[in-house]
């Protein structure tokens, strides 16, 4: 054999060889690999549900050869797994508490520093502040009462809600709180009048000359009506087309001008945008 033959007969060995190796490569990808060991799961039967036979072959292998069965290395190896499963969920576990803790530090970070705030109203009984003008929405806090806040404003969509900075030492905590449940701090509730449950709507100052109908004042110019309100059942007051707070006391105010010919005022209560009271009445100078 020369050695044209001889070279023809390595290069087609070399292809043999290099045809076989890249088979063998396809032949063991698969699906069920582990990412890590690049093997198939392995399935453990414990010592427990082995068969006397396997038992016996097992210590025949850990003492003639002093290594560990085929059965026991697949023991050994899913209880591997099953520690870097554990090693998994407990590193996110992790990552899901340092990611709370850090929003929480950016939270306590923003908050307003508000040590030398004037806070002119306080909690007049128990309550919860909440992050929406919704007892449903998140709560941000348990009020005790007594507990100084600083009103900013009353929610425009909900009116029985307020919008306040709760005083926590030197910061401040904002939310919602129901009005029912703020008061100024030298601000003295006064109980409503027994007639307005069933009134709805009562004026208790100027006094009715006849009631719903007329008052009747010592001259004319501007004066200050007041009265109460059932918030049970009306949570918006229009006085002559214009919308007045209802105070957290159930009561509300308005001034007027008294003409010397008299001046008509016509109130409505509303609940939720329902007219429940309309009252019409004149105000005359003596």
């Amino acid at each position: 054999m020369n050695k044209s033959n001889n070279l023809i007969w390595v290069i087609k060995f070399l292809l043999i060889i290099i045809a076989v190796s890249s088979t063998s490569v396809k032949a063991h990808k698969s699906a069920t690999h582990d990412p890590e060991t690049h093997m198939d799961p392995v399935k453990c039967i414990p010592e427990s549900e082995r068969t006397p036979g396997q038992l016996k072959w097992d210590i025949t292998v850990n003492k003639q050869f002093h290594r560990l069965s085929k059965r026991q290395v697949d023991c050994a190896i899913a209880e591997i797994q099953k520690l870097k499963q554990g090693q998994s969920e407990l590193e996110k576990l992790l990552k899901a508490i340092e990611a709370a803790k850090s929003k929480l530090e950016t939270e306590l970070a923003n908050a307003a520093i508000c040590a030398d705030v004037n806070f002119n109203h306080k909690s007049s009984k128990k309550a919860i502040l909440f992050t929406e003008p919704n007892s449903k929405s998140r709560k941000v806090a348990d009020i005790k009462s007594g507990t100084n806040l600083l009103y900013i404003s009353d929610s425009a969509s909900q009116k029985k809600w307020s919008f306040v900075l709760l005083k926590n030492e030197d910061k401040c905590s904002p939310g919602y709180i129901q009005k029912e449940f703020i008061s100024k701090k030298n601000e003295v509730v006064q109980q409503a009048p027994k007639e307005v449950k069933a009134d709805l709507i009562s004026i208790t100052n100027p006094t009715w000359a006849k009631k719903e109908k007329l008052i009747i004042v010592s001259a004319s110019g501007f004066i200050t009506i007041k009265g109460f309100v059932d918030t049970n059942k009306i949570d918006q007051i229009i006085v002559n087309e214009k919308e007045r707070q209802i105070n957290n006391d159930d009561t509300f105010s308005f001034n007027i001008r008294v003409k010397d010919a008299g001046t008509e005022v016509r109130i409505v209560g509303n609940k939720q945008g329902d007219t429940k009271k309309t009252m019409t009445f004149l105000i005359k100078a003596e």
